[in-house]
């Protein structure tokens, strides 16, 4: 299960309040940690105003600064915050619905607008096959009974997604299904059995020949950010809407740890552990957590993993551990116009990425939360905003103008 804490964090900055959103995202995780907005001042946390329970504990969050939206899912109901005014406004009952729920993403819909929409897909208990897309209406004017209407498999067309936070083992995934044909190079999302094609131009002829089901892929206004490829190769691209143009993303690394922030793709450096490249080089495909994978290879900065959960998030040394990956404590920031890469090097595995704006990198590094300009000369002094043991489960973050 995903699960989710909230809390808010408020720095001395001239252009907003900074907000974080804390929490775990993981469906294989059973526990149940609560969501809660906690305000920050002078370094120190305020008693958090709780949002939903342990006991009911969160799903899936999906977040767009476009949208100015977040959504909380939890496993009754669809939470919208508003990040223009860091604050709850629409909380409704989700419908149950048929089979099992396979995605979810952000959309913005002409007409309709701002909504959240969800694909279910398999088998009822009657023998009955269902494949169908479904929405909410994000609206707080709109009342909940009025918030769901028939949706159309096409809306994936619209869909607006940020991307992968959290590290080690728990990796959520704000991001939607996207295959590459190669017969004629174009991007699809093949839901309800009914192909979607992007207005995205044909893909470089090189990409076909690796073309695959990807992993995930982005959206915003400024990049549609697609990774695509086998066993054998991964390409990760960004289709700048600007100019219409493919680039291929240089990603350190094994693999695009990604999220979107307007014109920049912020990325956290993994790679296999090399126990795992042993298991896939003998038996294709498969992967067995052992003792070998948990204990042999060791991410940057153990000493300062928390062993155990909390009510906001998991034993984090077992998170790094299970983990198939190595986080060697790199961070980097590439701007898809100027093509530069930028790199933060923190020494420490449980770091990340969580917001680039007003030419400014926010980022954490375990339980300590930092700023810097980002420069034409590169990434500035650091400065530390603040310290709380709440951020060590922060991996969202926005700025309340």
């Amino acid at each position: 299960m995903i699960r989710i804490a909230c809390v808010l964090l408020v720095p001395a900055v001239t252009w907003g309040q900074l907000y974080l959103i804390a929490g775990t995202a993981n469906e294989k995780w059973n526990a149940s940690w609560a969501a809660t907005l906690v305000e920050v001042r002078d370094e120190k946390a305020t008693p958090p105003e709780q949002l939903v329970s342990t006991d009911t504990g969160l799903y899936w969050l999906g977040i767009s600064y476009e949208l100015n939206k977040a959504v909380l899912h939890s496993g009754q109901d669809a939470i919208v915050l508003d990040l223009t005014r860091a604050a709850v406004v629409k909380r409704c009952p989700l419908p149950s619905g048929k089979g099992s729920l396979i995605s979810e993403w952000l959309a913005n819909v002409p007409v309709r607008g701002a909504m959240f929409e969800w694909y279910q897909a398999g088998w009822t208990e009657n023998s009955e096959q269902v494949s169908e897309v479904h929405g909410m209406l994000l609206d707080p004017s709109i009342t909940c009974e009025n918030s769901f209407p028939a949706v159309v498999v096409s809306d994936i067309k619209y869909a607006v997604a940020h991307g992968a936070e959290g590290v080690g083992d728990l990796i959520a995934r704000d991001g939607f299904p996207v295959a590459v044909n190669s017969a004629n190079g174009r991007a699809t999302s093949f839901l309800a059995k009914t192909n979607v094609y992007f207005d995205l131009g044909e893909l470089p002829a090189d990409v076909r020949k690796i073309a695959g089901f990807s992993a995930f892929a982005l959206n915003n206004q400024q990049i549609f950010l697609l990774v695509t490829g086998n066993r054998e190769v991964t390409r990760t691209l960004a289709f700048r809407k600007a100019d219409r143009m493919w680039r291929t993303v240089p990603v350190p690394g094994r693999g695009c740890l990604c999220r979107e922030f307007g014109k920049f793709i912020a990325m956290t450096e993994i790679r296999l552990k090399k126990a795992v490249e042993e298991q896939q080089r003998a038996h294709p495909g498969m992967v067995n957590t052992d003792q070998h994978v948990m204990d042999d290879e060791q991410s940057a900065g153990s000493g300062e993993w928390r062993n155990f959960n909390t009510d906001y998030g998991p034993d984090q040394s077992y998170s790094f551990r299970s983990s198939t990956n190595i986080f060697p404590g790199r961070l980097h920031l590439y701007h898809i116009e100027t093509e530069r890469l930028y790199t933060i090097v923190t020494n420490q595995a449980d770091s990340e990425i969580l917001l680039v704006e007003n030419a400014t990198v926010y980022y954490r590094v375990s339980d300590r939360l930092y700023s810097a300009p980002v420069t034409d000369k590169g990434i500035g002094a650091a400065r530390l905003i603040a310290k709380d043991e709440i951020i060590r489960d922060s991996h969202w973050a926005f700025l309340k103008h």
